[in-house]
């Protein structure tokens, strides 16, 4: 379960039920007033987000199998997740629950151990316990084409640790 209190007052201000949630899921938007929440859903391999401000609830279907690791952007319009076999990362935008990139981190099975954006939202960083760092674009322009599953490994920076 997730509780969210008032700090002011320290009321509880709402209680999620989530499904088991042994990664202690959670991200929170930071730059916005009205706060975004996302957490593992009550079912196994979705996300709930929560747009407080909008009093909204979306449910997002981002993978069959556990989550392994979820992350928002600083505004909350976009999250980033990754379930627990760790090929591939996928950006939803929260506003429409729809998937505008899947980016594959690659064959063999990880354990992502984090996700971020980067300021702007335009770079995506993984790392795992493969000993690797991942980054990926997120090209602004291809999120508002024609096919909103981006796959393109130039845009892919691999950082192997020797």
């Amino acid at each position: 379960r997730v509780y969210v209190y008032h700090l002011a007052d320290l009321s509880l201000r709402d209680k999620i039920y989530t499904a088991d949630n042994p990664f202690g899921l959670l991200s929170l938007s930071t730059q916005v007033q009205d706060m975004v929440l996302a957490c593992p859903s009550v079912t196994t391999g979705h996300v709930r987000v929560e747009l407080y401000g909008l009093r909204k609830t979306m449910l997002i279907e981002a993978h069959e199998s556990t989550l392994r690791a979820l992350t928002l952007t600083a505004n909350g319009s976009l999250l980033a997740t990754a379930s627990r076999k760790g090929t591939v990362i996928r950006v939803w935008d929260v506003a429409t629950s729809q998937n505008v990139y899947e980016f594959r981190r690659g064959v063999e099975r990880a354990q992502i151990t984090c996700l971020a954006f980067s300021w702007d939202d335009q770079w995506l960083s993984c790392a795992s316990d493969k000993g690797t760092t991942h980054i990926f674009y997120c090209d602004k322009e291809s999120k508002n084409g024609n096919n909103p599953h981006h796959h393109n490994n130039n845009n892919n920076i691999n950082n192997n640790k020797s």
